[in-house]
């Protein structure tokens, strides 16, 4: 139900610092004035090694002769210059077979194992979701955990102005544009002028940061809680935005949310409890 507020386990509580005035801007951090914006949608959703040969392997009808660690002149003698090739082949019109026998400078000939290009590192395909629970976040104080009383397990928040990090490390497979989704707390549906904590400043290992207005998403959402993708406004208006999707490649990335907004007077805060990255465009979290 709309309006429960968000446990607090920090002893203190401070008066928000981020209203508005009759501009709709307010602390000059660029805050979105009130827009109404429809509900976000519920409904979801052999090859051998280069320049390595062994004694009689064939391809394609061709056979490589000499011995291993040695190559075949053309007069049946080893040498470090070139290598026989033999071809077997039927001479039309009778039985007899014939050998075509060439001779190739491995050295202009024969692949070099140092330069072969290395394999396509880009997704195949949509991959399984990715998910990072707030649990397994590295966090920097004032940031803590704690037990939610909505179901939502260990959760993570700051009700500090401007301070405390959540960290969540991901192990990317393969190359790809990734989406982000986090699942956010706000006890009051949409934008307001003042004491409505709803965003973070988001970043990806150690890129550009930027602020990320998710209450711009939560105009008649039936829950506090919700899962919500990552976007980037486009200017100061709710209805102009958009969809973050960083391309990461393979390897541990890090994304990294930022507390914004002091907690409400009565201790309401935004929140998190977990974070999904998916390189399916078409991927939407089932349960909003």
């Amino acid at each position: 139900m709309r309006g429960s507020s968000l446990a607090v386990c920090l002893g203190w509580t401070l008066a928000l610092a981020c209203g508005f005035d009759s501009t709709g801007v307010g602390d000059g951090k660029g805050v979105p004035p009130v827009t109404t914006v429809p509900a976000e949608s519920t409904s979801v959703a052999d090859e051998t090694e280069a320049g390595g040969a062994s004694e009689g392997l064939t391809s394609g009808g061709v056979s490589v002769s000499g011995t291993s660690g040695g190559v075949s002149t053309a007069d049946g003698t080893t040498g470090p210059g070139v290598v026989t090739l033999t071809t077997d082949a039927s001479t039309s019109g009778d039985d007899t077979t014939t050998t075509t026998t060439t001779t190739l400078d491995p050295d202009t000939t024969m692949p070099d194992p140092s330069t072969t290009m290395a394999p396509d590192p880009s997704c195949p395909g949509p991959m399984p979701t990715m998910m990072v629970l707030a649990k397994d976040a590295a966090l920097e104080f004032p940031m803590i955990q704690e037990m939610s009383q909505m179901g939502e397990q260990t959760i993570c928040s700051s009700g500090i102005l401007e301070l405390g990090t959540a960290e969540f490390a991901f192990d990317i497979p393969c190359l790809d544009d990734y989406a982000v989704w986090v699942r956010v707390y706000d006890a009051w549906d949409g934008t307001h002028d003042s004491g409505d904590p709803d965003s973070y400043y988001v970043r990806v290992s150690g890129g550009d940061e930027f602020t990320w207005f998710y209450g711009c998403q939560t105009f008649g959402a039936p829950n506090d809680w919700g899962w919500r993708r990552v976007r980037v406004l486009n200017g100061n208006d709710c209805n102009e935005f958009t969809e973050w999707t960083p391309q990461l490649g393979p390897g541990t990335h890090y994304i990294r949310l930022r507390n914004r907004e002091s907690e409400r007077g009565d201790g309401v805060r935004a929140a998190i409890a977990r974070v999904i990255l998916s390189n399916d465009p078409n991927f939407v979290p089932t349960n909003q």
